[in-house]
């Protein structure tokens, strides 16, 4: 019997060592999406003041801001960014600058009224 608590005395300490560095993992992976997110945020605002408002930078900025909302957003954002990977290495554009075109091209297919 003594030897039982004496065991589940080691195990007991052993499983807390273990949660303390998960944890702090955790926290600090957290932590650095937080601060991507901010850097990313700023990118976008930096190169609207530098080459003007446009649909591109401001799908950017504005997607970068749903990344903070929990669950959801990050879902979104996640699938835009992705998204316009993908779109970029197919057409050679960004999302937004081929929106951007459909409005400013007189060729485009897409025209508004």
């Amino acid at each position: 019997m003594w030897e039982y608590l004496r065991q589940a005395k080691f195990n007991r300490s052993l499983s807390g060592n273990f949660s303390q560095p998960v944890n702090h993992s955790l926290r600090a992976l957290k932590n650095t999406g937080r601060v991507l997110g901010y850097t990313g945020v700023a990118l976008s605002g930096v190169d609207m003041a530098v080459n003007g408002v446009n649909v591109s930078n401001s799908l950017d900025l504005i997607m970068g801001g749903v990344a903070f909302v929990p669950g959801f957003g990050w879902a979104v954002s996640g699938l835009y960014f992705v998204g316009n990977l993908g779109w970029q290495a197919y057409s050679g554009n960004t999302i937004g600058e081929s929106i951007q075109s459909n409005f400013t091209d007189p060729n485009a297919s897409w025209k508004p009224w």
